[in-house]
């Protein structure tokens, strides 16, 4: 099993809190991003098929990021860590400005964000794998996963803002503005990863000929690189779909206006998420990374049934707010195994390792990631929330103990 590095408290410089600013702004742009682009999708669906088509949108994103994931060490062999993520941010970009400015034009929602699925999925996948080093590099931080967790306090700030705030705007404004929105918030990142040097370069891994055996000998002769993906793929398969499916969900939950329900349920999560750091360093004192995921990822699985609890016990408001009283707790857990995750996929044969771990690790996992996307997709096409939510905890409790 793998091990843990605790982490010193290295304070942060220039460079830190200008790359956690700008991923702030970006993650607030991905939320206007997600909830555009899925709320555009369901409203072409319908109630029938909204859930439906959310997920066939979702697993095509998610699969194109499992393709381009192998190749990412030999884009970093060659251009260098900090220039693959700013050219796969910059394609990124644009990709959702076009899809967005499309929609705005009169283009209908499921072929043009179907086109775009790939283009948004290989380049959110490519980002992935080098944005734990980047971080790192920036926080000049002995720990994958502390400092991985300390940027979740950024993430967490920018998607409880943007829940709210794409939540209303979304109500009152297109779908398409979501799309836009998101690309033209990238920029920042874009521009700060380019011209601020960080406090150490991160190291560029070995090119492969033949990225996916070279993924595949990894995982083969790594034994705690394998715990650590099974981490991952019980993490993604069981615990992410709700937060790629809170309009569907939100619609579940017979509010008057799914979209602004949807932004509170992603609010919820964030504060959750605010907590990563201190929730991680004090899991890291008791345990090693992988155990303590797995610990995550069941409680996660519980906090899924209390949830599906809620939804069927209670209605209306009320439910609503049961919901939100839970989802804290769930981005709690969920938050936590994900840093843990990237710590023990880091730690697993050292850090000059780190890029070619993530990218083999991380073909599994977003390889994985479709089936629970397409799963949850079709269990709420039954008409009952509860029902995904309850497979779903049970799953994740099984799979981790």
């Amino acid at each position: 099993m793998t091990g843990h590095v605790a982490g010193r408290r290295v304070p942060l410089g220039r460079p830190a809190y200008l790359f956690l600013g700008a991923i702030l702004i970006s993650t607030l742009g991905a939320t206007f991003g997600l909830l555009g682009a899925t709320a555009a999708i369901a409203l072409a669906g319908g109630t029938t098929d909204g859930g439906l088509l959310t997920g066939i949108y979702l697993a095509t994103a998610l699969l194109a990021a499992a393709v381009s994931t192998p190749s990412c060490p030999q884009l970093c062999a060659r251009w260098g860590v900090r220039a693959t993520f700013v050219g796969a941010q910059a394609i990124n970009a644009f990709a959702y400005a076009v899809a967005g400015g499309a929609l705005l034009a009169g283009a209908p929602a499921l072929p043009t964000l179907l086109i775009a699925a790939p283009v948004f999925g290989a380049t959110t996948g490519t980002s992935l794998v080098v944005r734990p080093l980047i971080s790192q590099a920036y926080q000049a931080s002995d720990s994958t996963a502390h400092s991985y967790a300390r940027m979740s306090v950024a993430l967490g700030l920018a998607a409880g803002l943007g829940g709210l705030l794409a939540g209303l705007a979304l109500n009152a404004i297109a779908f398409g503005w979501g799309l836009v929105i998101n690309g033209l918030l990238t920029v920042p990142l874009v521009l700060t990863v380019a011209r601020v040097a960080p406090a150490f370069e991160p190291p560029a891994p070995p090119s492969a000929r033949r990225p996916w055996r070279a993924a595949w000998q990894r995982l083969s002769n790594d034994p705690r690189l394998r715990w650590s993906v099974a981490l991952g793929v019980g993490s993604v398969v069981f615990l992410a779909p709700i937060m790629g499916f809170v309009v569907p969900v939100a619609e579940g939950l017979r509010q008057g206006s799914a979209i602004p329900a949807a932004g509170l349920l992603i609010a919820s999560f964030a504060v959750g998420e605010l907590t990563a750091p201190w929730s991680v360093r004090y899991a890291q004192r008791r345990s090693t990374d992988l155990h303590a995921g797995q610990v995550a990822g069941a409680l996660g699985g519980l906090m899924l049934i209390a949830l599906a609890a809620c939804s069927a016990l209670m209605t209306d408001r009320l439910e609503l707010i049961g919901w939100v009283l839970v989802c804290v707790p769930l981005g709690i857990f969920r938050f936590a195994a994900r840093a843990l995750y990237v710590g023990a996929v880091a730690d697993a044969d050292g850090p000059e390792f780190a890029t070619a771990n993530f990218a083999a690790a991380d073909t599994v996992v977003m390889l994985m990631a479709p089936v629970g996307t397409m799963l949850f997709g079709l269990t709420l096409e039954g008409g009952a929330v509860y029902v995904a939510l309850l497979v779903s905890g049970a799953c994740a409790i099984a799979w981790n103990v």
